[in-house]
């Protein structure tokens, strides 16, 4: 038996796990190719007045686009807040181990790692 419920998570907590992607977690496929910065920032720990990169996408009208180190070539996906909803629900289905390590607060790197591939990928597709 499957039960759907609703998990509020907060923005500050997404940034933590983008963050863990940043650090290390993605670090060897994925690189910034290209920021689109929102017009009005409502969330950001700042760095000089600016969210950083990571932070950027959790802000309505901001996106990162990545290149894919691996195969060099750009990825035509983007970061953004309706991919990073849909990344969550992907996480939660069909890496379920992954979502509650990050419900837990016992993420890491790899969760990190896990959670863009399902942003921008839709699935795990390095490992």
């Amino acid at each position: 038996m499957k039960i759907k419920i609703e998990q509020e998570i907060s923005v500050e907590r997404i940034g933590d796990l983008l963050c863990s992607a940043w650090e290390g977690g993605s670090t060897y496929w994925a690189r910034v190719e290209k920021t689109i910065e929102p017009e009005k920032i409502q969330f950001g720990t700042m760095d000089n007045g600016k969210p950083y990169n990571h932070e950027i996408a959790l802000n309505e009208g901001g996106s990162i686009q990545f290149r894919d180190i691996e195969e060099d070539k750009i990825i035509t996906k983007t970061l953004n807040l309706k991919s990073i909803k849909k990344g969550l629900g992907v996480m939660a289905e069909q890496y379920p181990k992954h979502f509650a390590d990050f419900l837990s607060e016992n993420d890491d790197a790899t969760t990190g790692d896990v959670f863009l591939q399902c942003c921008i990928f839709g699935e795990v597709i390095y490992s």
